[in-house]
């Protein structure tokens, strides 16, 4: 269960460790380790690009008009935008949340109704 928050944070696949915990915990409580855990992880990723990151990717799409208009829309209905990057088939969430004005509980609200 440790390692999968870790997945999330570094980018990585999680789809073997999911597997994983559903062979050695059983279906149902193997999910229920794995949803915690990606909470957990993606939240550590949101946590880290809001207070470390944040200035880095600033400096990086200084010069991106999208980027822009993404922080706009962000700060007049966060929530809304959050949610339609948690169910994009390009994964581009933690990216785009990591400089962009979303706050924590609108990132966890996305996250947890994304799962259920």
């Amino acid at each position: 269960m440790l390692l999968h928050p870790l997945a999330a944070v570094l980018f990585l696949p999680a789809a073997i460790l999911s597997l994983a915990a559903g062979a050695l915990f059983g279906m149902w409580l193997g999910l229920l380790f794995v949803w915690i855990a990606a909470v957990i992880g993606e939240s550590i990723s949101f946590l880290l690009g809001r207070f470390l990151l944040r200035r880095w990717v600033q400096e990086l799409t200084e010069n991106w008009p999208s980027w822009h208009a993404m922080e706009a829309a962000l700060a007049e209905d966060g929530w809304k935008l959050v949610a339609l990057l948690r169910v994009s088939p390009v994964s581009i969430g933690g990216w785009a949340l990591w400089g962009g004005q979303a706050s924590c509980s609108c990132h966890t609200r996305a996250r947890v109704g994304k799962s259920l």
